[in-house]
């Protein structure tokens, strides 16, 4: 999996490679649970490195086992906490995970990523998961842009939603929904 102590250039490596390649999609049977306490683990010690409260909630609606592509939403967990605390220098980051049941043995998983960092002007919130063609180059990724752009066309990829909201000054909150299976 991506990101079980990863560090963030290896997290984040198929970025390089042009948009218009798709990365293998593989749903395997995967521990919900334990993709969403290791992102909690590796990105709460960066965040309470930085001062920040960091707090990881994982609701009761949420299986301890589904089918997925674990590998691409650890990507995006990982790409949207790091996000959150690179650009937030006092204050807290939170993460919401909940799931909500649909039709037959399927669920709705959706992740919320909130902080009180520095937030973004409408424009870049506008912009911010809107594929811009070609490849990423290293600074793109640096400076999280990038980066957000990939976690935008995981979550396509996997049939899902992702947003944001945020002002300046406010902070930012960023959310996907994926569809899941559970197991049989």
């Amino acid at each position: 999996m991506v990101g079980a102590g990863a560090p963030r250039d290896d997290v984040l490596a198929w970025a390089a490679m042009e948009l218009s390649e798709v990365p293998e999609l593989e749903p395997e049977p995967f521990d919900v649970h334990a993709l969403v306490a290791s992102a909690g683990e590796r990105h709460g010690a960066r965040a309470r490195a930085k001062g920040l409260s960091f707090e990881v909630k994982l609701a009761g609606s949420v299986p301890d086992r589904a089918l997925g592509e674990e590998r691409w939403l650890g990507t995006v967990l990982d790409g949207l906490l790091d996000n959150a605390i690179r650009f937030t220098d006092a204050g807290e980051v939170v993460a919401s995970v909940t799931a909500d049941p649909t039709s037959g043995a399927r669920i709705l998983l959706h992740a919320e990523i909130s902080d009180t960092g520095c937030g973004m002007p409408t424009e870049t919130v506008r912009a911010l998961f809107r594929p811009q063609g070609g490849r990423f180059t290293a600074s793109e990724l640096l400076d999280g842009g990038g980066s957000m752009r990939v976690c935008g066309r995981l979550i396509d990829l996997m049939d899902g939603r992702i947003g944001a909201s945020s002002a300046l000054g406010m902070g930012t909150t960023t959310w996907f929904t994926v569809p899941l299976d559970l197991p049989a």
